[in-house]
């Protein structure tokens, strides 16, 4: 299992984080999402290391902006 943290920017609540989930778990290979508003990350698991563009182009389409992932 792979795991990577998103640094998110522009998250302000509860609502910011649901919609990053959505766009995170609508790609196939993760696993599970844990979305930090005050951190301002998510930390995704992926069954499968995939491309980051993946997971670049999920939070923005969320409408949020990825200062970096590692």
């Amino acid at each position: 299992m792979i795991s990577k943290k998103i640094s998110i920017k522009g998250m302000h609540c509860s609502h910011c984080a649901g919609l990053i989930n959505i766009e995170l778990y609508s790609i196939k290979e993760v696993m599970d999402v844990k979305v930090d508003i005050r951190d301002q990350q998510a930390i995704v698991r992926l069954k499968q290391d995939i491309d980051n563009a993946l997971l670049i182009r999920a939070v923005e389409k969320a409408g949020y902006m990825v200062e970096f992932i590692s």
